[in-house]
C-alpha cells in the first residue's frame, strides 16, 4: 500500500510540473475570464442551417515539438479531435 501511495504522489508531482510548463493563457475578446462558446441557430430549413458562434476569447498554449514551438488555440466548451494530423476543433 505504501508503494502505491508513493507512485501516486510521484505521478501527481509530474502532472503538476507538466501543467506548469504547458500553462494556458486567456486571450480576451470581450471577457477577462474564460467563457464557453455560445452557438445560436439563426436560420434553418430543409436545405441549410445557419449557426452564429459567439466567443469572448480563447486560450493559447505553447507546444514544444522538436526544435519548434507551436501555439495551440482552444475555446472553452469546444471539442477537440483525437485524430492525429488533422486540425483540432
Amino acid at each position: 500500500m505504501k508503494k502505491y501511495i508513493q507512485y501516486f504522489i510521484l505521478s501527481l508531482q509530474l502532472f503538476m510540473i507538466g501543467g506548469i510548463t504547458n500553462a494556458q493563457n486567456w486571450v480576451n475578446l470581450g471577457s477577462s475570464t474564460p467563457k464557453e462558446i455560445k452557438a445560436t441557430v439563426t436560420e434553418s430549413n430543409n436545405q441549410s442551417i445557419r449557426v452564429l458562434f459567439d466567443t469572448k476569447g480563447f486560450n493559447t498554449e505553447s507546444i514544444n515539438e522538436g526544435n519548434a514551438v507551436y501555439q495551440r488555440l482552444s475555446i472553452p466548451g469546444a471539442g477537440r479531435s483525437q485524430t492525429v494530423g488533422i486540425p483540432e476543433c
